[in-house]
């Protein structure tokens, strides 16, 4: 049955994709009409996949599955917040809602027009894959613009490995976003991780073009949503030096200054929401001491449910600053090189933060397509797919093995999800490995000599 905001959705959607897809294949005629016509289709199936969800029976199980929601991004959580103001409490009376009070206002103010979640949401995604069309077409600029400025450093017959433009990148980046499954079923489900992962791509997108306000406005937004999105203001800060040409010290010391006097700014809104700070300890607070032993696809929960209470302390602070641990060295090796340094960041604290849900890694996923030339260099990579597959079909079958038949225990279900982190860290360390071979040989060849004779290349 297609509801009145499902055929709101898709006009809106349509109208938008027919518009896009106009402005950038106009310009000719022939095949390119066919390629317009291929991705609109695309688009629409992409649209059609999340009307199908947005009924209120699977969007609610949708909302209800571990693997999507947590507890600082349910969407049932939020309606509990809405339901404990509406009856004159505080929404952070209690242990249910853990996320901004400004987020439950903003919510609270949607909640009594009609559809308007569910167009909400999907905008959400619409405005995410067009911020992600143009980063796609920034990055391919910086690295043509990149590559002819070092070209004279490369080494011969290193053609194979330069940096080939791609057709469309914007558009098939976008598209790669738009269809991700686990895009599809975070929006469905309501999951405030939408709004994190929005936030984010136009601060990327807003420190491509050199936008300094609008980057730390969006990375302030981010950050006080999700905290571990503070790893991010290095890459940005990085950007930001680039494209003003000023020193990299001066540049991380103005973003640091702005982004904090904006996240205090948001945080004066909280308190004058809420005239109490109570909201940091449910905030921040719970994200960072992980009071909740709620089942989800990362690494807390379980190593915390089983640990010894006098060894809990140390191996919190151990776990939380594993996600942070990589900043400083990470950074440092790639200063020249800030947009990949975004990609290895995003996917560390898509894997490693403390409640991670599957549209947690939809940042990484997507930024790594633009790195698709490096995967002539990574190994194992259809063993790294075959395990993403496994990981996802086993986790909802342990789950229904353990809590609704019976027969299994949580074992079976952390099996599942260190299958699916294992594959993530397989997956980063050897794109991180792709990319420091291809710039070792991009400058020494393919096939370096050590006094005429052909030697070994180990990176270590």
């Amino acid at each position: 049955e297609i509801t009145i905001s499902h055929r709101i959705i898709i006009i809106i959607t349509t109208i938008i994709l027919k518009t896009f897809s106009v402005n950038v294949f106009v310009r000719d005629h022939g095949s390119v009409v066919v390629m317009e016509i291929k991705f609109l289709v695309l688009g629409i199936c992409g649209l059609v996949l999340r009307g199908s969800l947005l009924n209120k029976t699977t969007s609610d199980w949708l909302s209800r599955r571990i693997e999507i929601s947590t507890p600082v991004s349910s969407w049932r959580r939020v309606v509990e917040g809405i339901s404990l103001l509406d009856h004159g409490y505080s929404a952070f009376d209690g242990d249910v809602y853990h996320q901004s009070p400004l987020l439950l206002a903003f919510f609270r103010g949607l909640w009594s027009i009609p559809f308007a979640i569910d167009i909400a949401f999907v905008a959400l995604d619409i405005l995410t894959a067009v911020a992600f069309y143009h980063v796609a077409n920034c990055f391919q600029t910086a690295m043509v613009t990149r590559q002819k400025k070092e070209q004279d450093s490369f080494s011969s017959g290193v053609e194979e490995i330069l940096y080939k433009p791609i057709a469309n990148i914007g558009i098939v980046t976008a598209l790669v976003y738009w269809l991700n499954p686990f895009v599809i079923v975070t929006c469905a489900a309501h999951s405030t991780t939408a709004l994190v992962n929005f936030m984010i791509t136009w601060s990327i997108l807003a420190a491509m073009r050199g936008r300094f306000l609008a980057t730390c406005l969006g990375l302030s937004l981010a950050i006080h949503h999700d905290p571990y999105m503070v790893v991010m203001l290095v890459p940005l800060a990085m950007l930001a030096s680039q494209k003003s040409s000023t020193s990299l010290t001066r540049s991380l010391l103005l973003t640091i200054s702005m982004v904090a006097i904006l996240s205090s700014g948001l945080l004066g809104l909280c308190y004058a929401q809420t005239e109490s700070w109570d909201f940091l300890h449910a905030t921040y607070g719970f994200v960072f001491s992980v009071p909740d032993y709620t089942p989800n696809v990362g690494l807390f929960w379980y190593l915390f449910t089983e640990m010894f209470d006098h060894f809990r302390t140390f191996f919190l602070w151990v776990f939380q600053l594993h996600v942070f641990f990589y900043v400083l060295p990470v950074s440092m090796r790639l200063r020249e090189h800030p947009y990949f340094l975004l990609y290895v960041l995003s996917h560390v604290v898509g894997v490693f933060k403390s409640y991670p849900a599957l549209g947690d890694t939809v940042l990484p996923l997507t930024l790594i397509f633009l790195w698709k030339h490096l995967f002539i260099y990574v190994r194992g990579i259809l063993v790294i797919g075959v395990m993403f597959l496994a990981a996802i079909v086993l986790m909802p079958t342990f789950w229904y093995l353990w809590i609704v038949a019976g027969s299994g225990n949580a074992n079976f279900f952390y099996s599942g999800t260190l299958a699916y982190n294992l594959a993530h860290v397989l997956l980063l360390s050897g794109c991180v490995t792709a990319f420091l071979r291809r710039e070792f040989d991009l400058r020494h060849g393919k096939t370096p000599k050590l006094n005429g004779e052909p030697v070994t290349v180990v990176l270590e």
